[in-house]
């Protein structure tokens, strides 16, 4: 019986104790490691890893108490561990077999980690306070469980399924480990397969098939561990597939193995039958037929977890059927060119065409890869170049073999070698050799295409060595096997041709108007066009009668004007831009400031014109800082960009009027800005005069109460002291003035109630304190500052008491 087992029944045991419950902790949970030979919490069902020692806080009366290791699913829910489905009362154990107290090397084989196929399982390692050692038992009030920390967390993996992980010999695993790495048997040479001796050492389970296919793995729910994968093609026979163990081997046999058939390929697997020992007898796989061209996957591996070498016998009930192929003689019928992208007819006579036989066209190209395959009569090449072909006549139940290798792209060598080899049964024909055209080819099809021809300008002003460019679009260009010329005509009734060539500009005599047009043809049928016919109309009647491939374009027509035109004048590039103004009022006496952006500098004035809504002009200046104006309303300005040289600022000024501008004016490149309306104010309007810097801060009282004949003391932040200075004025509820004083110690107050003080700041230069003084009531005093820059404090009540008041001291002898 394991260790665990009996740690289980001891655990029971005190469920029945009933102690007192005491404080139970055990220090350093949040920081506890378990260290692990990989370092990390991946961690083989084998191996050694060491326990921390962990301090702790047990229980009073508790005999001698230590620190047990138990195992868990999963994170403890409950302090008491049987009343946790975590829990699995299993403890982690030294190498003999005996619990870990405190701290220590635990030997995980030693714990039964792993159901029957399971491949890893996670753990959780929970320390736990025992109150008597030598029989491991723990006190459930007093366990030392802290449901606040996240214990380790460990991975075993089952060295079975995991050798190449856990096991030291096994570090490069085993070759035929996987499907697409399988040992390929030659059902033809099956010597060679019975010679070789096969171990399923270091192998492991993960990626095979359901075990639960094959009813006698089933039966002894023994999935497959340890697995090494053989696969062969089948080619139409019937065998006998046996397992033994290789005679005179010294090496450990597999002295109960077990084995699957499969048939597909490798991720998309169908089961065939099975074998296992179950009479005592080696499996065996009888009467297996094969299909031709189907590929088959043989998977052994122990009962259980076994491992071992073995053998195999294969027996050959049933030889494959003979290979009776024909694939003929191969011609191809051409009623002209073979083009690229158009079917052509390929025939062939002689091949084998009863049932169960396939004729299939394979094109390869000059390198010999397969370019094309059809099993229909006619044959399509999408790209010119030179090419052979041939029939292939092949069995069907090698269909699958033989189309995975005619692909287009794989080489035709690929065929040959299964031929050869006799690997499939098929036949291929003779090499018919031709050529293809390009589908741009005119014996193809005509691709002339013109499109349009387009004039960088529609009109162009006439000068020695002019060149008129073009533009084209949808003219069929860059193809080796087409031309493209430009004709220019005259307008007369004949339509003179006055340039034909292959350049797209044109270089005009004269001024005058004239027609374009293009024209593609095929480099085979140019000599249709010579010699160049004198007159446009007859240049297409002469391609059509030659029959060439060509098309010619709808004509345009476009103007060359005389150098006088006005639209070959120079353009007026006067460009007065965007006026702006910093302000819309302006003080009297003040300049008016313009922001200008976007005018022309190069060569070009800028000046700026200050009217009346009527259009009188008051001031032309060539400065944006506009001054010497009246108080006045409604007025404007504008800005007025001409080029330097006519920039006489003299004359310009003689103008009273805007009408009056524009005729001095006439003739000459101007353009005018919008105009921004602004307003003169008096000097004396508020928006003129300097801002009140007056700042009566926050006035405070040390005391909100005072004694007959004490004073009161003020306190004042935030007040303005720079060039002005602060009064104190005190008055009643009713706004008398009895106090304004510079100072905050203000004294001479009689007993009263409902006092109150505010502060007045105003400028040093106005602080008259006689004069204020003279003021008997607020209203008084805020009709003396009322032209002044001046402000006051929020006023703070305070009372003066009579020294009998309550709280006052007794000052009587």
């Amino acid at each position: 019986m394991k260790l665990f087992t009996i740690i289980f029944n001891t655990f029971l045991l005190t469920l029945s104790l009933t102690l007192v419950a005491q404080p139970c902790t055990i220090q350093g949970l949040e920081t506890m490691s378990v260290i692990t030979p990989s370092g990390t919490s991946l961690v083989c069902g084998d191996a050694l890893i060491t326990l921390p020692n962990l301090a702790f806080e047990g229980q009073a009366g508790m005999p001698n108490p230590g620190i047990i290791w138990a195992i868990y699913t999963g994170l403890p829910n409950d302090t008491d561990p049987n009343k946790d489905p975590a829990a699995t009362f299993n403890l982690l154990t030294d190498e003999e077999g005996n619990a870990v107290v405190s701290g220590g090397v635990a030997d995980l084989s030693q714990s039964d980690f792993f159901a029957l196929g399971e491949c890893e399982t996670v753990i959780y390692v929970v320390p736990i306070i025992s109150d008597n050692i030598a029989e491991n038992t723990f006190v459930a009030t007093c366990t030392g469980i802290d449901l606040s920390v996240a214990y380790t967390e460990l991975t075993i993996l089952n060295p079975v399924c995991y050798p190449e992980v856990c096991d030291p010999d096994c570090l490069g695993g085993v070759a035929n480990d996987a499907c697409e790495t399988a040992v390929v048997f030659d059902l033809d040479n099956p010597s060679a397969t019975e010679a070789a001796p096969y171990t399923n050492e270091c192998a492991t389970a993960i990626g095979d098939p359901d075990p639960n296919a094959c009813s006698e793995f089933a039966d002894f729910e023994d999935p497959y561990t340890a697995t090494v994968w053989f696969a062969f093609a089948g080619n139409g026979g019937q065998y006998d597939i046996s397992i033994n163990n290789c005679a005179g081997s010294a090496n450990a046999q597999l002295a109960n193995p077990q084995m699957a058939l499969y048939a597909g390929n490798c991720g998309l697997l169908t089961f065939v039958a099975c074998s296992d020992n179950a009479t005592g007898l080696m499996p065996a796989l009888n009467d297996i037929t094969t299909t031709n061209g189907i590929n088959y996957y043989l998977i052994v591996d122990g009962f259980s977890d076994q491992v071992g070498e073995c053998c195999f016998t294969i027996n050959e009930d049933v030889p494959p059927p003979p290979c009776d192929t024909e694939a003929g003689m191969a011609s191809i019928s051409l009623s002209g060119e073979a083009c690229a992208g158009i079917p052509f007819a390929a025939n062939v006579s002689g091949a084998t065409t009863s049932s169960g036989y396939t004729n299939v066209w394979i094109v390869t190209d000059a390198l010999g890869n397969i370019a094309s395959s059809s099993t229909a009569s006619n044959v399509t090449i999408n790209t010119a170049g030179s090419y052979t072909a041939y029939s292939l006549n092949y069995n069907n139940d090698d269909a699958a073999t033989v189309l995975a290798n005619i692909e287009n792209g794989d080489a035709l060598s690929l065929i040959e070698a299964l031929i050869a080899s006799n690997a499939v049964c098929a036949d291929l024909s003779n090499a018919i050799a031709f050529v293809v055209a390009p589908a741009n080819d005119p014996d193809c099809n005509c691709l002339a295409e013109a499109g349009t021809l387009t004039p960088t300008a529609q009109n162009a002003c006439f000068e020695s060595g002019l060149t008129l460019n073009f533009e084209t679009n949808g003219t069929l260009s860059g193809d080796p096997l087409y031309t493209t010329y430009y004709v220019w005509y005259d307008n007369s009734e004949a339509g003179t041709i006055v340039q034909f060539a292959n350049s797209i500009a044109y270089i005009p005599a004269a001024a005058e108007t004239y027609s374009y047009a293009v024209l593609v043809v095929a480099n085979e049928d140019i000599a249709a066009i010579t010699p160049t016919p004198a007159n446009f109309p007859d240049l297409a009647a002469q391609l059509t009668t030659a029959g060439a491939c060509f098309e010619l374009s709808e004509s345009g027509t476009a103007n060359i004007l005389p150098p006088n035109s006005p639209e070959c004048l120079p353009p007026c590039l006067a460009n007065a831009g965007t006026l702006s103004l910093a302000d819309n009022t302006v003080c009297a006496g003040q300049s008016l400031d313009i922001g200008i952006a976007g005018n022309n500098t190069d060569g070009f004035t800028t000046f700026y014109v200050v009217t009346d809504i009527g259009g009188a002009i008051f001031v032309i200046s060539d400065n944006t800082a506009v001054s010497g104006l009246s108080v006045g309303t409604d007025y404007a300005v504008f800005a007025l960009n001409l080029p330097t040289a006519d920039a006489d600022l003299a004359l310009l000024q003689t103008a009273t009027t805007v009408f009056d501008l524009n005729i001095l004016l006439s003739g000459i490149c101007t353009d005018y800005s919008d105009t921004a309306e602004f307003d003169i104010l008096p000097t004396d309007s508020p928006e003129c005069l300097p801002p009140c810097l007056a700042n009566a801060g926050t006035l405070s009282l040390a005391d909100n109460t005072v004694c007959a004949g004490q004073g009161i003391y003020i306190d004042i932040v935030g007040n303005n002291t720079d060039g002005f200075t602060t009064f104190y004025v005190v008055t009643d509820i009713g706004g008398a003035i009895f106090v304004i004083s510079d100072n905050t110690s203000v004294s001479g107050l009689s007993v009263g109630t409902d006092y109150a003080v505010f502060a007045l700041n105003l400028p040093t230069a106005d602080a008259d304190l006689a004069l204020l003084q003279t003021a008997t009531t607020v209203a008084e005093l805020e009709t003396l500052i009322a032209a002044l820059c001046t402000d006051t404090s929020e006023s703070v009540p305070f009372t003066v008491l009579d020294n009998n008041s309550p709280g006052m001291p007794d000052l009587r002898a």
